[in-house]
């Protein structure tokens, strides 16, 4: 009987869950959650804009290869030829902005949006994450230089090799038996029997 019961209940459960919605609601509409008076619904999309600038160096020579992405590549944006970007359709959360350049590294910034549109930016800081360095909005971000791809490879020198584990494994039992003698003393009459 406890079985019967059990898959009865299952049955409603998949029965309710397939169920069609009302007048074509969403899930979030038909768990209850209503629009806020005044403020944003909950499907309401924003827009994130900024520019982006590589000092010295001419946007139209730049922006070919970039683009700014908004957590990964969750929503993508493109540079105008003036270097400004807007990416639309953005839901309120917070958000990771990088701009992506094969030639120049851009530092990212994190924007926050609440449900009523309010932006607000600041620095990511992967360190101290509690750290808060609020930045001005719509960004302005700044190129750091150009990325580095590669380690510079490390020059050779006598140190690294007679630090090397194998080498000091030979070197130090030949100094102890040459050096050993002479530290002991030899005038000892108990030692020239």
């Amino acid at each position: 009987a406890m079985a019967a019961g059990s898959g009865a209940a299952c049955l409603l459960l998949l029965w309710l869950a397939a169920s069609p919605l009302p007048d074509g609601a969403c899930g979030s509409e038909a768990a209850g959650t209503a629009e806020s008076p005044g403020g944003a619904g909950p499907g309401e999309r924003f827009k994130i804009e900024g520019r982006a600038v590589v000092p010295g160096v001419k946007p139209q020579d730049w922006i070919a290869g970039a683009r700014v992405l908004v957590d990964g590549e969750e929503h993508v944006g493109f540079l105008k030829t003036d270097g400004s970007f807007v990416v639309h359709d953005v839901p309120s959360g917070s958000y990771v902005v990088e701009v992506i350049s094969p030639a120049h590294k851009f530092e990212p910034v994190r924007v926050d949006i609440t449900s009523k549109g309010k932006m607000r930016a600041r620095y990511v800081n992967y360190i101290k994450t509690s750290e808060v360095v609020r930045l001005p909005y719509p960004l302005q971000m700044k190129s750091s230089g150009p990325p580095s791809y590669f380690i510079k490879r490390e020059s050779w020198g006598w140190t690294d090799f007679l630090m090397n584990p194998m080498v000091m494994m030979m070197v130090l039992p030949l100094l102890i038996f040459v050096l050993l003698p002479k530290v002991v003393n030899t005038s000892d009459p108990d030692m020239r029997r």
